[in-house]
């Protein structure tokens, strides 16, 4: 039998029930070497999300305080900074209604502007993911430029699913520019279709 079995540690277990709400064993939580719980929730974005699940499930009384206290405080600041990210979303989407054909937010920026999560300070987002057609790209680089988002790279020669970021030295985030959904060819789909429809 040549099946493949993971094996997981009890934090990467407890991980994988607590973000999929699967029971949890409450006497294997005072098992949980709790550094390499924050190691491996920090590396995968996850303590905010960790945070938000405990307090629902109510199990963050079987943690330590400095724990609590600390997930907590990445939380909060987590939420902060999503605050900031869905007013400069909207900022930016004022810009290029005016502009821009036809464009779409993708992942973390998605999902907070659609409301996908309850909690606003749940997930982590680094950056504003933003779709266009190929063909609307130099008309995009000019708007962004116009509003003072700039990159370093030279984008002309990437032939990547996106365009290196452009930042804006006044902003919280930077924004992406993806002209594909996919780096493989074989996976791309009509991009003029999603764009009219992104659900």
């Amino acid at each position: 039998n040549n099946e493949l079995k993971l094996i997981f540690t009890k934090e990467e277990k407890f991980i994988r029930d607590i973000l999929f709400d699967l029971p949890i064993d409450i006497l294997n939580i005072k098992k949980l070497d709790l550094d390499n719980l924050i190691v491996l929730s920090s590396s995968e974005l996850l303590i905010p999300t960790l945070h938000v699940k405990l307090k629902k499930k109510k199990l963050l009384r079987f943690f330590p305080n400095d724990f609590c206290q600390y997930i907590e405080w990445i939380y909060n600041e987590n939420k902060a900074n999503n605050l900031i990210l869905i007013e400069e979303i909207n900022s930016i989407e004022k810009k290029f209604v005016k502009k821009i054909k036809s464009f779409q937010f993708l992942k973390g920026a998605y999902y907070l502007k659609n409301k996908i999560y309850d909690d606003i300070g749940e997930r982590m987002i680094g950056d504003i993911d933003l779709l266009i057609s190929e063909k609307e790209k130099n008309k995009t680089i000019r708007l962004l430029n116009k509003n003072n988002y700039y990159n370093v790279i030279d984008y002309k020669y990437r032939s990547n699913r996106h365009l290196p970021r452009f930042r804006n030295s006044r902003k919280n985030f930077a924004i992406e520019i993806h002209t594909k959904l996919f780096d493989k060819e074989k996976y791309n789909i009509n991009i003029s279709k999603f764009l009219e429809n992104p659900q």
